[in-house]
């Protein structure tokens, strides 16, 4: 299967059709008779956090991919397990920005590896990584090993880890006021932590 297909310009035109002027305008301006038509999309530049204070993105709205690694469902179900242990933590309230907080130090820097790592697979996988190119022995040994570091990842771990976020920023803002990291959120936290 082709993710890059041949288009033509009325092909085009119609799927841009009723858009504002900007992209639909963009169509005319198409000189090469060989135009292509692709669907992938993904984050191009990295998302520079998933939360902030009391609300959290997950999933796609967090860090769309491209398909080349088939791990977009995946990360929002991981996404999903990791903010589940962590609110089901929660006493109070004022403790929902410290569990976004640990879910976002935790999970990001995965996730954004992933939206990175797919966009390399559709480029080798296309033949457009200028490293390997078209040659099949050296796309072939890129393949072999580069899903092995999603694949082998321990959920429980990473479970943990964000646990322990949480209630490091708990203890550090505790009895108090604080700052969250540079979100500027004041908040109080008035309740015990397990």
């Amino acid at each position: 299967m082709e993710w890059v297909i041949p288009a033509e310009h009325e092909v085009l035109e119609k799927g841009f059709h009723g858009l504002s002027k900007s992209p639909a305008g963009v169509i005319p301006l198409l000189e090469n008779a060989h135009v292509s038509a692709c669907s992938m999309w993904d984050m191009l530049e990295n998302a520079p956090f998933n939360n902030k204070g009391n609300v959290c993105m997950m999933g796609d709205g967090a860090h769309a991919s491209t398909p080349y690694q088939g791990q977009g469902a995946g990360q929002a179900t991981e996404d999903a397990l990791v903010l589940e242990s962590l609110l089901g933590r929660i006493t109070d309230v004022k403790q929902i920005a410290a569990a976004f907080k640990a879910y976002d130090q935790i999970r990001h820097p995965r996730t954004q590896k992933v939206v990175a790592t797919s966009r390399e697979a559709g480029e080798l996988l296309s033949q457009n990584n200028p490293n390997v190119g078209g040659c099949l022995q050296k796309i072939k040994q890129q393949v072999e090993k580069r899903m092995f570091w999603m694949w082998d990842k321990d959920m429980s771990e990473q479970v943990q880890n964000a646990v322990k976020a949480m209630e490091g920023l708990l203890r550090r803002y505790w009895g108090g006021f604080g700052f969250l990291l540079g979100d500027f959120i004041l908040y109080l936290i008035s309740c015990d932590v397990p």
